[in-house]
């Protein structure tokens, strides 16, 4: 497969990037996983696709190739990337930064409604205390009923 991958990009054939970047999975009797993971990615940096295409078919590698290369070799495959500017590191972060933020407002919104439901039933207790103290129960009563302190309901008498 990889003389294939090979030949094709030479040629300026199309490749199915598919391939390229499961390459290490698919093994080989004359690679190792090691190799087929460096020959794949020298492979996605001659490709003829826009930059930001490239820098993800880069990480999907990194992501299926750590099921089989060890980690020294991505720590060099990375130092190699990194020498290719910054610009990946710049789209790892933005991408980071954007999930982050996704994940942030969904949290905001959890805490947002269960704040809300408290405050709703505080509030729902404050009103009832005020009925209750309009028609003359006994404080201790209604502390006991609706949770409201007796320091509270003082002040509302």
């Amino acid at each position: 497969m990889l003389a294939k991958l090979k030949t094709n990009l030479a040629e300026g054939r199309e490749v199915n990037e598919l391939e390229l970047v499961y390459l290490p999975l698919f093994g080989s009797k004359k690679y190792s996983p090691t190799e087929l993971f460096r020959e794949s990615t020298v492979l996605i940096k001659d490709l003829k696709v826009e930059d930001e295409r490239k820098y993800k078919l880069f990480a999907l590698s990194v992501v299926l190739a750590g099921k089989v290369v060890d980690e020294e070799q991505l720590e060099l495959f990375w130092e190699e990337v990194k020498n290719m500017g910054n610009v990946i590191l710049e789209y790892a972060e933005k991408r980071g930064m954007k999930i982050g933020e996704e994940r942030g407002i969904e949290l905001g919104k959890e805490i947002g409604k269960e704040l809300g439901k408290e405050l709703g039933k505080e509030h729902m207790a404050k009103e009832i205390a005020r009925i209750l103290i309009a028609k003359g129960y006994d404080l201790g009563e209604i502390n006991e009923v609706t949770g409201v302190s007796l320091e509270r309901l003082r002040e509302m008498v």
